[in-house]
């Protein structure tokens, strides 16, 4: 957390308001403070944005692909989900006009990048707690990075 002096939050809070565009940045802030952990959480909250995440670590997939590759998430909340990770400026969504044809694909941009580390350490501390509680051979290994 960034804690601010309460005059120096008035005068900062005022003048954020106006130059941060991205909604996920100006509602990180709690209690008069910007919380970073709370802004990461916020971005990869969601049931599917780490699978997309995962799935998009290696390539570039058109939207078909991606629901193909996680086929217990309907296509309307996937499209959701895709939206936010790409308002998020996580994913870039890619349109090409092929004969006639619009192709929609989706790729991490480099800030999508730069989280992975973040999502596998997640993962590394998610299969740590529930080995605490669940026999090692019985996790899945759908989530690897």
């Amino acid at each position: 957390m960034i804690p601010l002096a309460s005059a120096d939050r008035k005068s900062y809070n005022e003048t954020m308001k106006f130059e941060i565009e991205n909604d996920f940045v100006k509602n990180s802030q709690i209690h008069g403070e910007f919380c970073p952990l709370d802004t990461t959480l916020k971005i990869l909250s969601g049931r599917w944005k780490t699978i997309i995440l995962n799935r998009l670590m290696k390539e570039e997939l058109h939207f078909n692909e991606l629901a193909r590759r996680i086929p217990n998430c309907s296509r309307r909340m996937l499209a959701l989900q895709l939206h936010e990770l790409a308002a998020a400026q996580i994913i870039v969504k890619q349109v090409k006009i092929d004969q006639g044809m619009a192709k929609i694909s989706y790729q991490l941009t480099s800030l999508g990048r730069s989280l992975l580390p973040v999502v596998w350490a997640m993962n590394d501390w998610g299969r740590h707690y529930i080995e605490t509680f669940v026999v090692p051979n019985e996790l899945e290994e759908s989530c690897q990075g």
